[in-house]
């Protein structure tokens, strides 16, 4: 830290930073509309080489090829069990301390609901399955 020590800056003393921190923080201001004019570029040709996504057709093929090895596996296991084992969308509720058995509760009524079509808002779904750590077998989950 230059020649102040950690009990220096905490007792009000001026604490500066090396000259490699100061040359760093020169190089981003002096650099910050070459940063910017990057990003703009870096846009615009990802606007024309990448696949346009929501502009007729199917989004789901025009993002992943048929031949892919993830859809090939999801169409092999729809046809042997009548339903994909693989999920597309998975929705996430989270409480660091653990959810409550009442909204694990509210979850699994949800989950059939969704899965019995009481929702008119939603498109038919084979099978909304909640899975939960409550008993933590999950490792290093929290």
């Amino acid at each position: 830290m230059d020649g102040a020590t950690i009990d220096d800056a905490k007792a009000g003393g001026r604490w500066r930073p090396s000259w490699l921190l100061r040359s760093y923080a020169r190089a981003v201001v002096r650099l910050r509309w070459l940063v910017v004019a990057f990003w703009l570029v870096a846009a615009g040709v990802s606007m024309v080489y990448l696949p346009s996504v929501g502009h007729g057709g199917n989004d789901l093929e025009q993002l992943v090829s048929a031949d892919n090895p993830a859809v090939q596996s999801e169409i092999r296991s729809f046809e042997k069990f009548g339903f994909p084992l693989l999920s597309r969308v998975a929705v996430v509720q989270r409480n660091p301390d653990g959810l409550p058995m009442k909204v694990q509760t509210e979850a699994v009524a949800r989950a059939r609901a969704v899965t019995e079509g009481k929702y008119a808002d939603i498109e038919p779904i084979m099978a909304a399955i909640p899975v939960m750590n409550t008993i933590g077998l999950v490792p290093s989950s929290k």
